[in-house]
């Protein structure tokens, strides 16, 4: 689907910033959005989220750039970055009434969500996701936030890293908003367009280069959105991801095919095993924001 114009300011004044084969990356000079242009059908983009989008051979040439190296083995990792989004959560409202975790992969989220009192629920478009999740005994459910149909409506809805994947922003944005309850929370985290790694890196940021996402924001971009969108903006801030440094080691072997990355992504890997730092937190050029209904 070919966008001739922004959706933000409805105007016809993209630039191309980046270019890959089939992928096509323009930008909005009046507001500053980026998305992928044309954007994939949505029978193309389902097929990225297979069993191998949450364990994927990185260093295969076919595959770089797609899913986690292993999501199940960064499973304490994953908990612990959720407890710390529900404790800056209850800024905002207290862990009571019903969550909704939307992309919620193999359930880390919802299961920590219900340790504290919600009332989660989880939903992925991925097949094998969902399967992992009621292997678990959790509330999940198969399908997109635009199509899926609850009987009530949620008091939160966590929306970690998947506005970036979704095929209309806007549609999303405006269908979480039906769903919240009225004073309800919306969290949103993603990559951050304008952040130190994207902007040294340029055209060679390795956002640009992941086949699932279509659209790369920034603060300013996200602001309108939400706005437009009928929400109100509680709270922004850079979002700090714990991860494994050989995890960082492969991303930066398959996303650039270059001896000095390599090199410098073992150099990488060699100090956290000489400090023996099973983990490392750092900014990665993500953010993250609240927003009320």
């Amino acid at each position: 689907m070919k966008l001739d114009n922004c959706i933000i300011c409805g105007k016809n004044n993209l630039k191309t910033i980046y270019k890959d084969k089939d992928r096509n990356v323009v930008e909005c000079l009046n507001d500053g959005l980026v998305f992928v242009n044309p954007i994939p059908q949505k029978e193309q983009l389902a097929k990225y989220y297979s069993k191998e989008y949450f364990k994927t051979n990185f260093p295969d040439e076919e595959k770089q750039g797609s899913g986690f190296v292993n999501y199940a083995l960064e499973e304490k990792f994953i908990r612990s970055g959720f407890k710390d989004k529900l404790s800056k959560l209850e800024k905002f409202i207290k862990p009571q009434g019903r969550l909704l975790d939307v992309g919620c992969a193999l359930g880390f989220g919802v299961s920590e969500a219900e340790k504290k009192g919600w009332n989660a629920v989880g939903i992925d478009i991925s097949k094998y996701a969902v399967k992992y999740c009621k292997k678990n005994s959790l509330k999940v459910r198969q399908g997109e936030l635009e199509k899926i149909k609850f009987r009530y409506k949620f008091s939160v809805i966590f929306t970690s890293h998947i506005l970036e994947h979704v095929h209309d922003p806007l549609v999303f944005l405006r269908k979480a908003g039906e769903m919240l309850k009225s004073g309800g929370v919306l969290y949103l985290a993603m990559p951050n367009q304008k952040s130190f790694i994207a902007r040294i890196m340029g055209s060679k940021w390795f956002d640009y280069r992941r086949e699932q996402h279509l659209w790369f924001y920034n603060p300013s971009t996200i602001r309108k959105l939400l706005t437009i969108s009928g929400f109100e903006v509680l709270e922004y801030g850079i979002e700090y991801n714990k991860i494994l440094p050989k995890h960082i080691a492969i991303r930066l072997r398959s996303y650039y095919k270059n001896p000095l990355i390599t090199k410098l992504a073992i150099l990488l890997e060699f100090i956290f095993k000489i400090f023996g730092s099973e983990s490392a937190t750092l900014p990665l050029g993500n953010m993250y924001f609240f927003a009320r209904k």
